[in-house]
């Protein structure tokens, strides 16, 4: 049996190790780890022990054959082994069994052997794999990455891409940073291993990186290495793994525990170390060494937010308080769930929306994060019921090019229903503010839904506010930076619904309309839905207070 390509040859050590009873707790923590971030791995392991399980009862069940096959295996030589392997010791014992019982006797006791293997094989797997569905899903997200190269034997990382508990990195080259949920952040430098272990720790394996916890949230975070730890007292400090496997620290600021670990699993008594000092791990001991700062990657100084981020802020704080915001998105992810996008207005968490496959990336400020729509089936799912009179709509866009014929903001699901809502950007750049129901044609031949104007070429590639607002049951204002854009005139419509939709792209699955494919191709920084119409000055202000 040969191990496949795409999985790390380590597991075949490991599972032989299982079956030989030799495995050991740090080789038991490997194979953990492989089993739960890898699944063609978990099938070559219960592969592997079916075949195990096969061999013990081919080599049992020849002792009971009335075929002639050969001469009988010896128990006492298959015993003799014994020393060299366990598992060939108990085959002998099961050869010496079998020569005094019946093969009905085998045959029950094989089926609870098969439960034990099965069971064990649970056992490897099912703590952990519930753990971390008892956990937060995603703790931590990749938010730096500079010339990396990754191991092709895993998924490819991106920029952004949030982490679960137990996702493995495999850094060949370059600079990747981690950024925990609770700002604790690991700076790798490739060649590196590391697996985020936990929501407030790290496992290295091999190579270097940088830690920094200086939060609140982030005190006691831990990096683990496979013979020590290093627990943060709020600090920063460097870990490396030498060419023997040891487990090398420097505090370059603050403080910080180390412990090494015994050969019971046990942990040693901390030894607090404070900035300048650095020690090496062997033998279950610490042993001073001299560390230079320039021996670990180098993590940026954390400067302070903006005075423009800091605006929007307080501005974003007192929109919240707004009894009239139906619904309110700043984009800002939830420490616990990156999927998820939090509505920050009154209405709260029935509002929320599911994020499907749209990517965090960097917002209009260097402190914020917006979501790109990319793909052609990225969306945030939402359902926003009622009726609404007057209605506005308001979004902080950034599209390098409107690739689509048409590029949804926020889309109603259920297009053939009257009073429905569309508000979209047309491929040549037009504003669409649409309700169903509302058809008319300008002299010119537009749908008097549309702009008759495009927005200016410079709004493509940066951060613009677009705003549609329903002022009357046959008038929709529309709005960019601030300033007045255009007047739609459509046939009245009395009331306006919203329902279940999509911000960011539409749910073509609903849609027969051979234009259905309308992801923005760009990212969304801010969503705000008012249920009245804002004034002029009101629309001016938002965007004084939230321009970058």
């Amino acid at each position: 049996m040969s191990v496949p390509q795409n999985i790390d040859p380590r597991i075949w050590t490991l599972a032989n190790a299982v079956c030989e009873g030799t495995i050991s707790e740090q080789e038991l923590r490997e194979l953990e780890l492989l089993l739960e971030t890898d699944a063609s791995a978990r099938d070559f392991y219960i592969d592997f022990l079916k075949i195990n399980a096969e061999l013990s009862w081919l080599v049992s069940a020849k002792q009971h054959s009335t075929m002639d096959l050969g001469p009988r295996v010896s128990a006492d030589i298959l015993v003799g082994q014994s020393n060299q392997s366990p598992s060939l010791g108990f085959l002998g014992g099961f050869a010496d069994f079998f020569n005094h019982h019946s093969l009905l006797t085998f045959v029950s006791l094989f089926a609870i052997f098969v439960v034990t293997l099965l069971g064990t094989t649970y056992w490897l797997i099912a703590p952990r794999a519930g753990k971390v569905s008892a956990e937060s899903e995603f703790v931590a997200q990749i938010t730096v990455m500079k010339d990396c190269q990754w191991s092709q034997s895993l998924t490819q990382p991106t920029e952004m891409m949030p982490l679960q508990v137990c996702r493995k990195l495999e850094l060949e080259k370059g600079i990747a940073q981690v950024t925990y949920f609770n700002g604790a952040v690991v700076l790798l430098e490739g060649p590196a291993s590391f697996t985020v272990d936990s929501e407030k720790s790290g496992f290295l394996s091999r190579g270097k990186l940088t830690a920094r916890a200086d939060t609140k949230e982030s005190r006691q975070f831990a990096i683990f290495t496979p013979d020590a730890r290093f627990v943060d007292l709020g600090t920063e400090f460097g870990v490396r793994i030498d060419d023997k496997g040891r487990a090398a620290v420097a505090v370059f600021a603050g403080k910080i525990n180390a412990e090494a670990k015994l050969a019971d699993g046990h942990w040693s008594a901390p030894v607090s170390l404070r900035k300048g000092e650095a020690v090496l791990c062997e033998g279950a001991k610490f042993t001073t060494q001299v560390a230079l700062r320039s021996d670990f990657p180098i993590l940026q100084p954390q400067l302070p937010p903006a005075p423009s981020f800091l605006r929007w802020q307080d501005a974003s704080r007192e929109l919240q308080k707004r009894q009239d915001l139906l619904a309110y998105y700043d984009f800002q992810p939830d420490p616990n769930n990156p999927k998820v996008l939090l509505n920050r207005a009154l209405t709260g968490a029935a509002f929320n929306g599911e994020i499907q496959n749209a990517t965090w990336v960097e917002g209009r400020f260097s402190d914020k994060k917006a979501l790109e729509f990319m793909s052609t089936d990225a969306g945030v799912r939402v359902n926003l019921p009622g009726e609404h009179r007057q209605l506005t709509v308001i979004a902080w866009v950034n599209s390098k090019r409107l690739a689509n014929k048409y590029n949804g903001i926020l889309m109603s699901d259920d297009w053939g229903q009257d009073k429905k809502l569309h508000f979209q950007l047309q491929g040549s750049g037009q504003i669409i503010m649409d309700v169903f129901g509302q058809f008319n044609k300008h002299e010119n031949g537009l749908d008097d839904y549309c702009s008759t104007k495009a927005i200016p070429i410079d709004c493509l590639n940066r951060w613009c506010m677009i705003a549609g607002v329903i002022d009357t049951p046959n008038q929709t204002t529309l709005y960019l930076n601030g300033e007045y854009f255009e007047t739609l005139k459509s046939a009245q419509i009395p009331v306006v619904q919203i329902g279940s939709a999509m911000i960011g792209a539409w749910d073509k699955e609903t849609s027969t309309d051979q234009d259905a494919i309308r992801n923005l191709s760009g990212r969304l920084d801010e969503l705000m839905i008012f249920q009245n119409a804002l004034t002029s000055e009101e629309i001016k202000r938002i965007y004084e207070a939230g321009k970058p």
